[in-house]
C-alpha cells in the first residue's frame, strides 16, 4: 500500500506556529553633538561614536552597539559564538589561535569585530604593526577601560604573562593571581615589571609570589 509520508519540516512549522512574535525594538532618541559630527547624544546623556566613515555603526564606551537606519537608531545584538563547540566560556588563551571567535557584529552583509570597532571608535584607530589588546586577557570583555593599542610583540608578551598568572591562580588556589580579579592599574604594573624579565625569569616571579601570598594565609 502506497503510504503518504507527512513533510519532514512540519513539526518545524508546528513549532514555529508556537512561537510568540518577537515585539518591536523601538527606536532611541538622538541628537547630534555639534562639537563632532562623528558623535551622537542620547536621551540620557550616553555619547556614542561612529567608527568608520560611512559605516552606520555607533558605539559606546560601555560596548554597547547601535545602527543608524532611515527611520532612527537601532541596537545591535553582539554575537558571542565561538568558532568550536568545546572552548569554554573561561578562556585559557587569546584570541582566534586558541580556536576561539572574537565576539562581532553584522551589518549590511559584513563582519565586524568588536574590540576593532571599539578601537577606531574612541582609541584613535589601529596603525600598521599594532593591534588592539584585551588588557585582562578576556576577549568578551571590548569596553574602552579594557582596550589599548600595543605592538604584536608586545601583545603576545603580556598574553604570556597572563596566562602565566592564571595558571599559578588556579594551581596555587590563590584568586589574587587570577587577572580577572585584577583591576587595570595592577595589571598594567605588572606588565611594566616584567617587561625586561625573560620567561623563565617571569615563572620564577610569580611562583615566588605565590608561596609567599600562601605563607600569610
Amino acid at each position: 500500500k502506497n503510504v503518504v509520508k507527512p513533510p519532514r519540516n512540519k513539526g518545524r512549522q508546528l513549532r514555529n506556529r508556537q512561537r510568540k512574535p518577537r515585539k518591536p525594538q523601538p527606536f532611541l532618541w538622538f541628537k547630534p553633538d555639534p562639537d563632532d559630527s562623528r558623535q551622537l547624544i542620547l536621551s540620557n546623556g550616553t555619547r556614542l561614536r561612529q567608527a568608520y566613515c560611512g559605516v552606520g555603526l555607533y558605539l559606546s564606551q560601555g560596548g554597547n552597539v547601535y545602527a543608524l537606519t532611515r527611520l532612527g537608531l537601532r541596537n545591535r545584538r553582539v554575537n558571542f559564538w565561538k568558532k568550536r563547540t568545546y572552548c569554554h566560556r573561561l578562556h585559557t588563551g587569546r584570541g582566534c589561535s586558541q580556536g576561539q571567535n572574537y565576539p562581532y557584529v553584522d551589518y549590511r552583509g559584513r563582519t565586524y569585530r568588536m574590540h576593532q570597532l571599539m578601537a577606531c571608535a574612541w582609541l584613535g584607530g589601529i596603525a600598521d604593526g599594532m593591534v588592539a589588546d584585551h588588557i585582562n586577557g578576556d576577549i568578551d570583555d571590548f569596553r574602552t577601560a579594557n582596550l589599548r593599542i600595543i605592538s604584536v610583540q608586545e601583545n603576545d608578551r603580556c598574553g604570556g604573562i597572563l596566562r602565566r598568572l592564571r595558571n599559578a591562580s588556579a594551581r596555587y588556589g590563590l584568586p589574587e593571581l587570577n587577572p580577572r580579579h585584577m583591576s587595570r592599574a595592577e595589571l598594567l604594573d605588572r606588565f611594566e615589571q616584567y617587561r625586561t624579565l625573560s620567561s623563565k625569569q617571569i615563572t620564577k616571579a610569580i611562583r615566588q609570589e605565590a608561596e609567599w601570598l600562601l605563607s600569610q594565609k
